[in-house]
């Protein structure tokens, strides 16, 4: 950028500078919304939040709400199923305190599992 000043610069970092020395605005790309599953960790009532988000379409959607037992398979203590969207998935206390964490899965594809929490 010989020649040109530090003002214009700034300038042309938001368009096109031609040959000729004419400025051309260029939009900035829109924000895209991302699509698909999500699963919230299960809060102090050990309630999850999750399914479908920023998606334009609905399916059918398996929201759960597990207790981690080890060495043990894992204990499903809350479940709902749904139609698109995001839904709270309403779990117990299992066995008690210990870990719980939710899964989300979507028919047809597509799956999110979130953090465990401490609960109970």
């Amino acid at each position: 950028m010989i020649g040109v000043s530090r003002s214009l610069a700034a300038v042309v970092g938001a368009g096109i500078l031609t040959a000729t020395g004419t400025l051309i605005a260029v939009a900035a790309p829109a924000q895209l919304t991302t699509c698909g599953p999500t699963a919230g960790v299960p809060n102090s009532n050990n309630n999850a939040r999750g399914g479908l988000s920023g998606c334009t379409y609905t399916r059918p959607i398996d929201g759960r709400v597990w207790e981690d037992r080890g060495a043990f398979p894992d204990s499903s203590v809350g479940y709902k199923r749904f139609q698109g969207g995001l839904a709270t998935v309403y779990g117990s206390c299992g066995n008690g305190p210990g870990n719980y964490y939710s899964t989300f899965v979507v028919d047809g594809g597509g799956s999110a599992r979130s953090a465990a929490a401490y609960r109970c």
